[in-house]
């Protein structure tokens, strides 16, 4: 691949040039560089006038280097998720704290798309607050699923919360005892609501959702609203069970006190 000069950055008076793993050049001050982000050698560094190759594809370059300069940035709410997620992690990699905070505020916004990525972004950067949020959204992922996709030192921890999670839906729910757990701590025998006209009919589509591995918060209420609604009950009659629900779903600790 030919090299190239990127055409946002190839001012005569720069004094570092970086290449990008595809091959584009980038002239930089460093002066600027020093004072954004701290990861770069220092200024007083002499280069030798020698390109300095870094692992960042162009696309990611021409959005973070604009960020080091007074200037109007870029709006990073307009970028696809996989170039906001590039950035983020070069802002991670060479400490541009400023950027950092910017990445992470639109990535929190994201949560709901993306929850497995930016959970483990979460714990990688230590944004704990980050995979906390994105935790609860990842209760619906098979639990066989999930636990793949995590960091090793994450697995113990995630199974100890999906049982705290199981445990306290199942007692909102009014599930009989005792409770029989497969190896896994997933309870093999389950009563979805406290109204027992409604129990044949929530047993039925909970199966049909995926059994116990529809945990999240929102396939919880709608799955007992679908076990009312089918058996012509009235929900605002059941408004109670669905308060309890939430209220023992909102006491679980969050993730992080698993660690």
């Amino acid at each position: 691949m030919a090299i190239v000069t990127s055409e946002n950055f190839r001012t005569a008076d720069a004094d570092v040039i970086f290449k990008s793993c595809d091959n584009v050049l980038f002239h930089i001050h460093r002066r600027n560089l020093e004072v954004q982000a701290r990861g770069f050698p220092s200024a007083e560094i002499d280069t030798n006038g020698e390109v300095v190759p870094i692992t960042e594809d162009s696309s990611t370059l021409e959005l973070f280097f604009r960020y080091i300069y007074p200037q109007r940035h870029p709006n990073i709410d307009l970028l696809p998720f996989e170039d906001l997620f590039k950035l983020a992690e070069a802002a991670e990699k060479y400490e541009f704290f400023n950027l950092m905070i910017i990445c992470n505020a639109r990535l929190k916004q994201l949560l709901p798309e993306r929850p497995a990525e930016l959970f483990n972004y979460g714990y990688k950067h230590g944004y704990p607050d980050i995979s906390n949020l994105a935790a609860p959204l990842l209760l619906d992922i098979p639990l066989d699923i999930i636990v793949v996709t995590l960091s090793p030192h994450l697995v113990v921890p995630w199974v100890l919360y999906w049982k705290c999670w199981s445990r306290a839906a199942e007692a909102a729910l009014n599930l009989p005892e005792p409770i029989q757990y497969d190896p896994w701590g997933a309870p093999v025998q389950k009563k979805l609501s406290q109204c027992p006209s409604c129990d044949h009919i929530c047993g039925r589509e909970h199966r049909k959702l995926g059994g116990d591995q529809q945990l999240s918060q929102k396939s919880l209420q709608d799955l007992l609203k679908l076990s009312m609604t089918k058996n012509r009950a009235n929900l605002s009659s059941h408004d109670g069970e669905i308060s309890d629900l939430n209220r023992a779903l909102d006491a679980v600790p969050e993730f992080s006190t698993f660690l």
